[in-house]
């Protein structure tokens, strides 16, 4: 931790597999978790970020809503600076899924230096618990459902990766390991 800033797991540390514990209400020391990830999210200069992926085994993750719907039909850039109000999840749940499908390219801090298009579904309907603890559904449709989909499998111990073939999922990893072994030149 540096800076009160927690230190990103990165793959292939197994608690990015495991599943995460549902936490049973949001007290003070869970919304202390939720200001974490989101001080880590703007750190790392993500849109979104799970609580195992800076060690926190819980069953929560918080998306930049407002930067999303912002950018919602623009070219995104790869680690943008997030800004705006925050969904802070715990206990996600995805009650529906569209059957039609939103393609983007996908990536995640926990494996750096890698993207790759990804397909999931375009509309789901979610029910979490929120940073007071009261149960709220919505309805998140395109890159909004994509975000929430990509944080909720990472407290289910998946990763966009897991997605792809096995080969495909060896290039990426090869391709991550190139990316760090670069950056600590």
């Amino acid at each position: 931790m540096t800076n009160n800033i927690l230190e990103l797991v990165i793959y292939p540390d197994k608690r990015l597999k495991q599943v995460s514990e549902r936490v049973s209400r949001v007290d003070d020391e869970i919304r202390k978790n939720f200001d974490q990830l989101t001080a880590g999210m703007k750190h790392y200069r993500g849109i979104g970020l799970a609580g195992v992926q800076v060690g926190i085994m819980k069953d929560i993750f918080v998306v930049d809503h407002d930067y999303i719907i912002e950018h919602h039909d623009k070219d995104l850039e790869p680690r943008r600076q997030p800004m705006g109000k925050l969904l802070c999840m715990a206990n996600a749940e995805i009650i529906e899924k569209s059957e039609e499908l939103y393609e983007v390219e996908d990536g995640c801090l926990s494996i750096p230096g890698v993207w790759a298009k990804l397909k999931r579904p375009k509309s789901i309907k979610v029910k979490y618990l929120d940073y007071d603890g009261k149960e709220q559904l919505m309805e998140a449709h395109g890159l909004l459902a994509f975000c929430i989909q990509h944080e909720h499998d990472h407290t289910q111990g998946r990763l966009f990766i897991d997605y792809f073939s096995p080969l495909k999922r060896q290039m990426l990893v090869k391709k991550m390991e190139k990316y760090l072994k670069h950056l600590k030149m």
